[in-house]
């Protein structure tokens, strides 16, 4: 396998059937991790990340926000495939004052290319919020940028929220398995 950028050639085992190819243009590919340079490169070409928080459901994605964001300033090589993701926030409250992280989000959205974010209120309108809860075009716009089939979604909120946010990701096309729950009930 010839990957674009690095001058190692590598090669990997298809596990799939010939069928999937024929139909699909798809493969499997067995590839044990090493740091081999082409294994290191399938391995590490990280996902994209839609994250969904509704009032204090923000604490737990916060984290998961705050690392990339970390991750992503200076030169450490073991975070290139993060660096290479792609991350969107969409937080909503019931109004603008208990969006209480809004102006830390916006400012790593400025320090950072490859993290983007939505606000949303409920109850109240303001400058640089929706003022609606978030629904399937919001999502459907995320995918505008966000990869659908390298997106992991993580939701945390009240339960009618993360019900309404799973239907509305599965019927855009996100795999079940690929949505993910911070529930503390």
């Amino acid at each position: 396998m010839f990957i674009p950028g690095v001058s190692t050639v590598g090669g990997f085992s298809m596990y799939s059937s010939p069928c999937k190819l024929q139909t699909t243009r798809q493969m499997d590919l067995a590839v044990k991790f090493s740091n081999h340079p082409p294994a290191y490169w399938v391995h590490n070409q990280g996902h994209d990340l839609l994250l969904i928080a509704g009032g204090v459901g923000i604490n737990p994605l916060l984290s998961i926000f705050n690392h990339v964001a970390d991750q992503c300033k200076g030169d450490n090589p073991n975070s290139d495939h993060i660096k290479k993701s792609r991350v969107m926030l969409l937080y909503s409250a019931k109004t603008e004052e208990e969006l209480i992280f809004k102006e830390h989000i916006k400012q790593s959205t400025v320090d950072h290319e490859n993290i983007m974010c939505g606000f949303y209120s409920t109850r109240e309108q303001a400058q640089d919020v929706k003022t609606h809860r978030i629904g399937p075009e919001d999502i459907a716009e995320c995918f505008d940028w966000l990869r659908k089939d390298q997106t992991v979604a993580y939701l945390c909120g009240p339960s009618p929220m993360l019900t309404d946010m799973e239907n509305i990701l599965t019927a855009a096309g996100v795999q079940p398995d690929c949505v993910k729950y911070e529930k503390w009930w």
